[in-house]
Order: structure tokens, then sequence, then C-alpha cells
């Protein structure tokens, strides 16, 4: 068995999208809270662009909103996009020095509406450059589902101009008579993506630090014990989706 340090504890999911997508709602859905309901938020005292939310009723999951800086702006795309990943990547880089329960396992771009902003396709643009699925996954979430039409016009527009991700589309609360849905698609097509880059976080992180807490006899052991990898995958993916 791994060491502690080493054990799965959550899936962190990054949450971007400008100001009224509908972040908050989404949180709240995926972690199955209502109005009344207790959850812990903790904004970094280091950098307020994320707020990491948590809950008792769903402990697999810790999902983190990136606030932005600019996504709403009329500011030059190019430098949104290059300031937005920067920040992104200065956070992965803290997070290293951390469990790697706290890397960014996977990002959901929250979006909504009929076409994307000129700012939105340059950080997804630059998100493309700088991660791959391997290291982290980018699925685009349709929020405020109501329009089948309009979701698909969109999911077509983002294939136009060649933003090639995962695309789900999600009503987080009952609007116009239509009940929410599309949790447990997000979920599974969210656990599928992050199978590698779960992976990859594990040995990035045992390499990084693994000297520190064990011997080299059993540091080499565990890095190249994939099958054991594997298997505390595969068993936190089942915790998680009985959850």
């Amino acid at each position: 068995r791994f060491p502690e340090k080493f054990q799965i504890e959550h899936l962190t999911i990054l949450l971007i999208g400008r100001k009224g997508v509908g972040k908050s709602t989404l949180i709240k859905y995926i972690l199955k809270l209502n109005e009344d309901d207790d959850y812990y938020r903790d904004t970094n005292t280091q950098n307020t662009n994320f707020t990491s939310y948590t809950s008792e009723k769903v402990t697999h999951l810790k999902l983190v909103e990136f606030k932005g800086i600019g996504l709403d702006t009329g500011s030059d795309p190019e430098l949104i996009g290059n300031e937005a990943v920067k920040c992104i990547m200065e956070e992965m880089k803290k997070n290293k020095e951390k469990n790697f329960n706290d890397f960014f396992h996977c990002i959901w771009y929250c979006i909504s509406g009929t076409r994307f902003e000129t700012s939105e396709i340059a950080v997804l643009k630059k998100l493309s450059e700088v991660y791959n699925e391997k290291v982290m996954p980018v699925i685009l979430v349709y929020t405020q589902n109501i329009d089948k039409q309009v979701a698909e016009g969109m999911e077509k527009h983002a294939l136009e101009r060649n933003i090639n991700y995962s695309f789900i589309k999600v009503l987080a609360k009952k609007m116009n008579k239509k009940d929410s849905f599309g949790r447990e698609n997000l979920l599974n097509e969210t656990l599928r993506k992050c199978t590698g880059a779960l992976k990859g976080a594990m040995i990035n992180y045992m390499t990084i630090s693994i000297s520190s807490y064990v011997s080299n006899k059993m540091k080499k052991k565990i890095l190249k014990d994939e099958e054991n990898i594997n298997n505390q995958i595969i068993e936190f993916f089942i915790k998680t989706y009985n959850e």
C-alpha cells in the first residue's frame, strides 16, 4: 500500500468562465448543495483569484473557482489569455510543493450564450498550447442549457474555431419548468479524462518529494508499480461514482 502522503483524497477541478456564466450555481449543483446547506469556502489568501469549495455531501471533489483577470473586459484578448494561463501555472507550481491532491487535475471551462468572446478563445487556445490532455484535460461546460438548438450551435461554433475539447451540456438549476440535468454526464467525462492526468500528477509528485519520506528501494518500487497506481485510481473512481 502507498504511504499515506500519496493516497488519493479528492479530485481538484478548476472552473474558469466569465462573470454571470453560472459557475457558482454549477458548484452547488455538483456538490449537491441546497440553498441552506453548509459548505466550506476558502479564498487563497496569497492569490485571491482562486476560491475553493468542498462539501461533506461530496467528499471526493474539490472545486476551485478562478475569478479571472479580465475575461469580461475589452482588453487585448491575447494579453488576457497569456495572463490567465500564467496565473494558473503559478498556482500549479505552488501546489506542487503541497499534496498532489491539490494539483489541478482538470479544467471545466464554463460557457453560455450563442458565441465565444474573443478573450475566451484566447484563453482556450493558450491552455491548449501549454497543457495537453494527458497533463490537464479541459472540458467545455455549457451551462444554463435551456434551448437544445442553441447549445448545439455553440458546440459547432467551438469546432469551427478549432476548440477541440469535450463539450458537456448542463442545466445546474431548474429553469423555465425544465429540471436540472447533466451532472452525471459531466462527472463521467471528467473521470474518463482524468485517468491519465491523475496518474501523471501522482508520479510527478512522487518523483519530486518521495525521497524525503521513504527509502530509495521503496521509491523505485512505487514509481515502477504502475498496477498499484492504476488500482488506486480505479478504487478512487468507484468511490466517487457511488457518492
